[in-house]
This record gives C-alpha cells, structure tokens and sequence, in this order.
C-alpha cells in the first residue's frame, strides 16, 4: 500500500473489483475461480467484524473450499463460489444481465420498421421511439412543434 490517501483509496479499488484477492492482492485469472468468503474485518471505529470479500484458491481456508458449491457466472461464465444465491460474479456483470434482459424485453417482437412523421418516407430506426428519418427531419419536426 502507498501511504498517500490517493493511492490508499486506488489499492482499496483494486480489491473490490472482481480480479484481486482481498488478501494476497494478487490478480485472480479468468481461468482460476473466485471465492466470496466471510472475513475479518477492523472498522474505521476500531470495532471487529465480518465482511464477505473475495479471495483467490490459495487464500481460501481448505474446510471452506468443500462447503462452498462452485457455479457459472450468467453473463461471464467465470465460476465463483458464494453462499448466497447470487447469479453473477462481480457487480459489473450484474448490472449487464439486468441490462440484457431488459433490453430484451424492450425489443421484444417489436419492428424497427418505421415511417417518418415528417417526410413519409420508411426507414430503419436505430431507436425503438425513434420518429424521423434524419437530422434534417428532425430538425423541421422541432421547429414545427414552436
């Protein structure tokens, strides 16, 4: 750890994203699993308590690698072990599945095939609400609007 605060903060980063060991530091390869394991922790009030972080193979206690069930990540397909009933590995692809299904359900057995409210003409939109062909049609629709 650097003892100045921007790099305290920069290695305290480095540890909750999902590719270093909350423990060793090193960075765990996409090859070798991640474990989410329940540690000691000391807060900023000097109290002791547990938090769960997560760790490479060799910084996981060998009593808790057989209790722990190894699964699939759904976005990544990295595996990780957790108690929990978590679907994915890290946050980042967490928030890529909801996005996934919910950009599923937006397009679903929707057409992009739209007919432009200005000038008539059909078009592909690149947007499901989109309305005009092109800026040009755009344009004239917003000075229409005035």
């Amino acid at each position: 750890m650097v003892d100045t605060g921007a790099g305290i903060v920069q290695s305290r980063d480095k540890r909750t994203r999902a590719e270093n060991c909350f423990q060793c530091g090193k960075e765990v390869p996409f090859s070798e699993p991640i474990w989410f394991v329940s540690l000691p922790w000391k807060a900023a009030n000097g109290r002791s308590c547990r938090r769960l972080r997560l760790c490479c193979t060799a910084c996981v206690p060998v009593g808790l690698q057989a209790q722990l069930r190894l699964r699939h990540c759904a976005t990544c397909q990295r595996a990780f072990a957790i108690r929990s009933s978590r679907g994915c590995c890290s946050d980042k692809c967490t928030w890529r599945w909801h996005n996934a299904r919910r950009m599923a359900a937006r397009n679903a057995g929707q057409s992009r095939d739209v007919r432009c409210s200005v000038c008539g003409t059909v078009f592909i939109g690149s947007r499901l609400d989109a309305r005009t062909c092109g800026t040009t049609c755009r344009q004239r629709l917003s000075r229409s609007r005035r």
